[in-house]
């Protein structure tokens, strides 16, 4: 069964100006590197965000992006980082733009805020954006620590604290 996000990535549902090369072999060549992980970039994306509507949101915005920036020479194993990385920025430039918001005092929706079921996930949830971002990538997506660094951009020292964060969140919880 197809996952709800994959309809957003068809080229007929993309607005006009975002801009795309359309060409049914880079279309299928996206669904080929995409389909398999689609599940587990909601999965992250669920962990960052609160709300489902907002998770699928995420991911479908990020697909977007990520067909438009498709490189030919991508493995799987490659497009599947770079994915990751462009799923945190669109959630750090989101959650950015919210707070520039809240606290200029314009109202700013950040959808559904119902409460999640789910006690983990509430604890990620309540995390710190670059802690919940560092948690989300090594307990969802199960990569280590070098490929988080890899995936933000940033050095492998810095992920360790981070990731330490959210041990110790989800420990207490």
């Amino acid at each position: 069964m197809e996952h709800p996000v994959m309809q957003h990535i068809q080229p007929s549902a993309l607005k006009a100006d975002e801009p795309i090369r359309p060409g049914p072999s880079r279309v299928a060549r996206f669904e080929r590197l995409f389909a398999p992980m689609v599940e587990s970039a909601y999965r992250t994306a669920r962990c960052l965000v609160r709300s489902p509507q907002d998770a699928e949101e995420l991911v479908a915005r990020t697909a977007v992006l990520a067909l438009d920036r498709l490189g030919r020479q991508a493995t799987a194993t490659e497009f599947r980082l770079q994915f990751l990385g462009m799923l945190v920025q669109t959630f750090q430039a989101q959650y950015q733009a919210l707070e520039a918001a809240r606290s200029t005092g314009v109202a700013a929706s950040e959808g559904p805020t119902r409460a999640a079921d789910d006690a983990v996930l509430q604890t990620l949830l309540n995390l710190s954006p670059p802690d919940r971002v560092v948690a989300a990538l090594y307990f969802s997506e199960r990569l280590s620590r070098s490929e988080i660094a890899t995936v933000l951009a940033c050095p492998a020292e810095t992920v360790g604290p981070r990731l330490r964060a959210g041990r110790d969140a989800l420990r207490s919880a």
